[in-house]
């Protein structure tokens, strides 16, 4: 068991990089608001302190931030995908790139996440791949209540 933050944490997605480390990625609530919450462990299962000082990285990027996908670019960066509740009934869409060493990918959106309002309401992305030549392909909904797409 390893503990992230201060409260509750929950890994949504996992994935093995070609070296055997599992990157793991969720999120941890501090009883106050829910962050991004990654950690990579050593193929024994230990923290790998390569990965920022301690094997865990939290970002902030609104109140609430939720992620629930995971995935290794060929160059080793980390990306996962899922959602910021602006407001309540408003969620934009993220996409946070970390770079090997745990470190956000400034060269990726604006410091390293990309948000995207699809449209009215809650906007949430739920898995993500990364094709052979680098691009992303995320699928999630836009919409609110029944009226989903």
């Amino acid at each position: 068991m390893v503990e992230i933050g201060t409260s509750t944490d929950v890994i949504y997605d996992i994935a093995i990089q070609t070296d055997g480390k599992i990157v793991c990625a969720g999120i941890t609530y501090d009883g106050l608001n829910v962050d991004v919450a990654v950690i990579r462990l050593n193929s024994d299962g230990s923290l790998d302190n390569t990965f920022s000082f301690d094997g865990k990285v939290i970002t902030t990027i609104e109140d609430d931030d939720l992620v629930r996908a995971v995935t290794i670019g060929q160059n080793g960066s980390i990306t996962v995908a899922g959602f910021s509740q602006v407001s309540i009934g408003d969620h934009l869409g993220i996409l946070v790139r970390y770079n090997s060493d745990g470190t956000l990918d400034d060269s990726f959106g604006v410091n390293g996440v990309v948000s995207k309002d699809f449209g009215t309401g809650d906007d949430e992305l739920f898995d993500l791949v990364i094709d052979g030549s680098g691009k992303i392909l995320a699928c999630g909904r836009t919409g609110s209540g029944s009226a989903s797409d």
